[in-house]
């Protein structure tokens, strides 16, 4: 049977990009990413949805936007004491499939630009995950929102071929904000995970937590932490 550090350290490179199909890649220069080609997930389910057709408008967000989206992400002080930005960050796979099966949200809208961050807690385990994307329009960011929802509507999935539980969805805008926002909890063998999504404007905003299971996020409640995020984003 694996150990709990060898099923962490599996979830890690998978679970972690389950937002929008993410890939963990590093090492990062000042805690931005270096790029990297991404790398296939050896146990990619087989596809069942049908990718979107690729959109021909215009780039989402111009560089300096994107600059500046980057800099409002999640910060390890944030989170609590000893709380750090990983060795390796997350960079887009479109070859890693939803937790139910099909095509992720990367692979069906491959037009967006995005950026993202990974934190490392205190606690051996302890993990957390932003990743953002921009669209060219409020109309495809509401559709990659529903197309993440589609990857996570069964009650029992795969991560690497690690099974997971999936919660029912919680509508949690009240405490997130933006236009949309909706919760999951997935658990595993010794871990336990909560995903958030949130649509905003042309924005679509992905976060993990990730905790061994039975503990939880050094001082801050997830739901406030994403609603940080979420405000930080809005405002710039």
């Amino acid at each position: 049977m694996p150990t709990l550090r060898a099923a962490l350290a599996g979830v890690v490179g998978v679970l972690l990009i389950v937002g929008v199909a993410f890939a963990v890649v590093g090492p990062t220069t000042a805690g931005t990413p270096v790029a990297a080609p991404a790398q296939p997930d050896p146990a990619a389910a087989t596809a069942t949805l049908p990718p979107e057709r690729p959109s021909t408008s215009a780039p989402a967000a111009p560089e300096d936007r994107m600059a500046l989206l980057r800099a409002a992400l999640l910060r390890p002080s944030e989170v609590g004491p000893g709380w750090r930005v990983a060795p390796e960050q997350p960079l887009p796979n479109p070859s890693v499939p939803a937790v139910c099966g099909g095509h992720s949200v990367i692979a069906r809208f491959p037009d967006a630009q995005r950026v993202g961050v990974a934190l490392l807690g205190s606690r051996s385990g302890e993990r957390v995950q932003e990743t953002l994307s921009v669209f060219g329009d409020r109309t495809t960011a509401r559709a990659a929102y529903d197309a993440y929802a589609e990857g996570l509507d069964c009650t029992k999935g795969s991560l690497s071929g690690t099974p997971v539980t999936i919660s029912e969805p919680e509508d949690v805008r009240d405490r997130v904000q933006g236009d949309r926002a909706t919760a999951w909890t997935l658990t595993g063998s010794g871990f336990r995970a909560l995903l958030v999504s949130v649509l905003t404007g042309d924005q679509l905003v992905n976060f993990v937590f990730l905790t061994p299971d039975g503990s939880s996020l050094t001082r801050v409640d997830a739901l406030v932490l994403a609603r940080t995020g979420v405000a930080r984003l809005q405002a710039t």
